[in-house]
């Protein structure tokens, strides 16, 4: 009986749902971009930035929000 529910598990692990992240979620909420130009370092104001990710729909309702979103994806 084992070897049968082992063999079941491993048929549907592909289609499993993955464990959702806080990077997940963030990335789910379009902060990718603005993760990858902080890690750049370039010359731009962060909190501007920051700013064009606010986004009622994809729950964004803050810079805040956006920079920690952005620092989940890169920790």
């Amino acid at each position: 009986m084992r070897r049968h529910s082992q063999f079941l598990e491993d048929l549907y692990l592909p289609y499993k749902p993955k464990r959702r992240t806080r990077a997940t979620v963030a990335k789910e909420k379009g902060l990718e971009p603005l993760a990858q130009k902080i890690f750049e370092q370039g010359d731009f104001d962060v909190s501007l930035e920051a700013e064009k990710y606010i986004d009622e729909e994809k729950k964004v309702l803050s810079k805040e929000e956006a920079l920690g979103g952005a620092r989940d994806i890169y920790r």
